[in-house]
């Protein structure tokens, strides 16, 4: 009797080991994201491991698969190599750029695993080659490269073309998507129509052309 117990958790350890591994997508080239035993992978196209069956999930988009694992995304290619590792509470693509955002601040990184901004923002929103960002509750502007083109000190910066009108502690202004102060933050409001630009300051008005 407990010989025949021995061969039969023997059986069944064994066929746990060999539980089938299915194939759920196919990337290119014969290389497929697999699942087995509710964990995913990637496999080549004679079914040797790329990537072992370890993650939560594994996306199927582009060359740049994103991985999940105890909660965190990272990312990986399709040759096994993690470009950005699981330390991420979010990770999305616009084009190839990603959005990231880790220990609660936003960056961006590229479908490469390069890290254009570093996370240091509360908020960061991008168009074309600039993002607008907010750090200590205060807006800025960086380029894709993490440069700083207007510094994080404006309670808001709001653009209209290449035109930004900016509030500073409660003063207004004018700056460019240069980052070049156009009018400095001395006035208690301002309206802008066309390239003319009407100041107010302590209940006077005057009128300056851009």
């Amino acid at each position: 009797m407990k010989r025949s117990l021995a061969l039969l958790l023997l059986v069944l350890l064994f066929s746990c080991s060999r539980q089938k591994v299915e194939k759920v997508h196919a990337f290119s080239d014969g290389i497929y994201l697999v699942k087995q035993q509710g964990l995913y992978g990637i496999v080549d196209a004679h079914d040797k491991a790329i990537v072992p069956c370890t993650y939560d999930s594994i996306t199927t988009n582009g060359s740049s698969p994103l991985t999940l694992s105890q909660g965190l995304w990272g990312m990986i290619d399709l040759q096994g190599n993690i470009l950005l590792p699981n330390a991420y509470q979010f990770i999305t693509f616009d084009g190839d750029k990603a959005m990231t955002k880790k220990d609660g601040l936003w960056g961006m990184a590229d479908v490469q695993g390069n890290i254009l901004i570093p996370n240091a923002y509360e908020t960061l929103t991008f168009d074309g080659s600039l993002a607008m960002c907010q750090r200590n509750g205060l807006w800025g502007m960086v380029d894709l490269q993490g440069k700083s083109i207007i510094p994080n000190e404006y309670e808001s910066i709001r653009f209209d073309g290449s035109l930004g009108v900016t509030v500073k502690q409660g003063l207004w202004g004018m700056i460019n998507m240069q980052g070049t102060v156009l009018i400095p933050n001395e006035y208690d409001s301002l309206s802008v129509n066309g390239n003319q630009v009407s100041l107010y300051r302590k209940g006077n008005k005057s009128l300056v052309t851009l």
